[in-house]
């Protein structure tokens, strides 16, 4: 199994399209500056703590990715979360280059490609530390 029943049983999934989430204040700065950050309501999903946000029934790998970042709120906290994704996205200036987001890329494809399950909270806990 990829994640322990305490996280599935956790998190939530809700569907809205577009997503009912506004850019951050900062976010139009960022974009003039050159940083690469996608606009929130358009996305494909958006994970806040345990609760997975989406514009369509997700399909099983991007869901996979979105548990990534479920177990990631659960290790590190909101705050911790926040810090870590928000240092990531100012030091890379690219929204796929956040530690945080290439973890969960890096597990969404390990997901896709690899035949056997794996722990991926062992996987995850992993990634922080490192």
């Amino acid at each position: 199994m990829y994640f322990p029943a305490n996280v599935l049983d956790r998190t939530a999934v809700v569907i809205a399209d577009p997503l009912p989430i506004p850019d951050p204040p900062l976010a139009l700065i960022a974009r003039r500056m050159g940083f690469q950050y996608p606009r929130p309501s358009t996305v494909e999903a958006i994970t806040f703590d345990n609760v997975i946000t989406c514009r369509t029934l997700l399909n099983p790998p991007v869901l996979f990715h979105e548990l990534v970042h479920t177990v990631q709120y659960q290790h590190l906290g909101l705050q911790g979360f926040a810090r870590r994704y928000t240092q990531g996205f100012l030091e890379t200036g690219d929204y796929y280059r956040i530690p945080l987001e290439r973890c969960a890329f890096h597990l969404q494809l390990r997901y896709e490609t690899e035949p056997e399950p794996f722990d991926a909270e062992t996987e995850i806990l992993r990634d922080l530390r490192e």
